[in-house]
Order: C-alpha cells, then sequence, then structure tokens
C-alpha cells in the first residue's frame, strides 16, 4: 500500500495545465479564490461570471479567466495547487476550460497585468460581497502604474452570511475545514453538490486529504470566519501580528511586510512597493 507522502510526491507531479486561451473580446472577467477547499458555494460565483461574461462586451461577450490562489499551508490552504484544480475541474465541469494555470499569476494584480499584455479594455472581477469594494479599490489604484485598462469594474456574486437562511450564502472554505478538523463528514458532505463527474467517494478522498494535511489546529486558526472576535481580541493583545511581520492577504493573494496596525486593519507593502489593505482576519502570517 502507498504511503501518504508517496501519494503526495504523485500528486504534486501530475500538474493540471489548462490550454492558453485566447482573447476573443476586449473585455475580460476574472475570479480570483483560494478554494481551500472547493465547496458548492463557489459554483454561484463562477456561475454569476459567466452569466455577466453573456450580457457584457463592446465586440463580442466577454471572455472568462478563472484563477485558483497558488498559496500552501496547513492552516487555511492545506491543499496542493495540483490537487485543489483537479477537484475544481471534477465538481464544476462546466467551468473547467475556464482556468488559467499560469504559473506567473499568484495574486489579482498579476492577472490584471497578464490581461492588460493581452490587449484587454475594461477588465471585470466577480466575487462575494465582502470583496466587492476592496478589489475594486487595490485594482484601480495601481491602473495607468502595472497595467493599463480603460475601466475596472468589480461585480459582487452575492454575500456570505452565516446567520441567512440561505444554505449557500453560509457556506465557506473555513468552515468546511473545521468539519473536517472535527471529523464531520456529513456536515462536510453538505457543502458539496455529489453527481456523476463528483462522487461520494470523491468527497470522502477530498476529506481525508484536509484532515491529514492539516493535523491538529485551534478553531480559530481553521474557521476563522466563526472567530472574528476571538482573532481580533489576540490581535489587540500583541500577540497575533505586529509590524515588521509579513503576511499574506487571503483575499487578493499579495504579500508584504506590515507597515501599520490599525484598530482592526492591517497596511502592508509589497516587496515592489505595492501597498494595499485587509482586516486581520483576512490575512495570515508568513
Amino acid at each position: 500500500m502507498k504511503g501518504f507522502n508517496s501519494f503526495l510526491t504523485e500528486a504534486e507531479d501530475k500538474k493540471v495545465i489548462t490550454p492558453e486561451p485566447k482573447r476573443v473580446s476586449d473585455d475580460i472577467i476574472t475570479t480570483f479564490g483560494r478554494y481551500n477547499p472547493p465547496h458548492k458555494g463557489h459554483l454561484k460565483t463562477l456561475d454569476y461570471a459567466s452569466d455577466l461574461a453573456q450580457n457584457i462586451g463592446d465586440n463580442a461577450q466577454a471572455d472568462q479567466r478563472f484563477y485558483a490562489s497558488k498559496s500552501h499551508d496547513a492552516k487555511k490552504n492545506p491543499l496542493d495547487y495540483n490537487f485543489k484544480m483537479e477537484q475544481l475541474q471534477k465538481m464544476f465541469p462546466q467551468h473547467s476550460e475556464k482556468w488559467d494555470t499560469d504559473d506567473g499569476v499568484k495574486t489579482v494584480l498579476n492577472a490584471a497585468t497578464k490581461a492588460h499584455k493581452q490587449g484587454y479594455k475594461n477588465f471585470h472581477f466577480v466575487g462575494g460581497q465582502d470583496r466587492r469594494q476592496g478589489m475594486e479599490d487595490l485594482l484601480r489604484r495601481y491602473n495607468d502604474d502595472l497595467y493599463k485598462f480603460d475601466n475596472i469594474y468589480s461585480h459582487s456574486a452575492g454575500d456570505r452570511d452565516e446567520n441567512s437562511d440561505d444554505p449557500i450564502a453560509r457556506l465557506s472554505a473555513s468552515g468546511q475545514r473545521k468539519y473536517a478538523m472535527d471529523d464531520d463528514f456529513d456536515g462536510f458532505k453538505g457543502g458539496l453538490d455529489l453527481s456523476d463527474t463528483y462522487t461520494e467517494e470523491d468527497a470522502r478522498s477530498l476529506f481525508r486529504q484536509l484532515q491529514q494535511l492539516m493535523g491538529r489546529k485551534e478553531s480559530w486558526e481553521v474557521d476563522y470566519r466563526s472567530n472574528k472576535e476571538q482573532i481580533r481580541e489576540i490581535y489587540t493583545e500583541g500577540n497575533l501580528i505586529r509590524v515588521g511581520d509579513i503576511v499574506e492577504s487571503l483575499t487578493s493573494g499579495l504579500r508584504g511586510r506590515v507597515h501599520r496596525c490599525g484598530a482592526n486593519h492591517l497596511i502592508m507593502v509589497t516587496e515592489d512597493g505595492v501597498m494595499f489593505k485587509n482586516f486581520v482576519h483576512d490575512v495570515q502570517k508568513v
């Protein structure tokens, strides 16, 4: 029987590469997410992006490029990129050809820079409501610097709300990781749409993978969306993040040194001088 380390080695060797898509339209629709792990709530964003693409575009319906973060760590990004991409393409086959697996795109600004070089005039980002304004501000701040578009837009695919009556709005990757940590497969499976292409066996494989990679963590380290107050308390006490620490944004993928600590947010600067802002619960130390 193969050991877990052998399985990981094979997974890393099996690199997922999608064909480089060609520019057709002047408009491009982009998503950028961690998908750690993927769940059926993510389909809402991908479907929204696809529907939006069919209704905008000056000379043709907008092109679509979907990106998954390449960050990998035991706490919030336990899944290897290639395994994650296999899961996404299997879970959402209707969108399988829209993923851009370019090694050079690690942040949403990388995605925008690539789109500019390919000749797009209008850049559209699609994400959750909680990310919409911050992402639009970030993307517009570096227009005419890292790239140049006639227009930049950020669109909301819906809000995440742990108290919502809508089960999709309550879903989060951190919640799915918490199910895995608590060995609750039924709860975990509830966040997935099983089908002919994504079976219960696939769901169990994803569940076991998360368990083996995460190990034992504190609840707030795994399910940060449900523990914002605790995270802020730890941060306020000076035991989480300080000026000078290197952190990564969980929303944009940017990495930088903490320049200033606010009451509940941080100002960071990358090595290239890009300044970005995040709530303390939306970053992690590197």
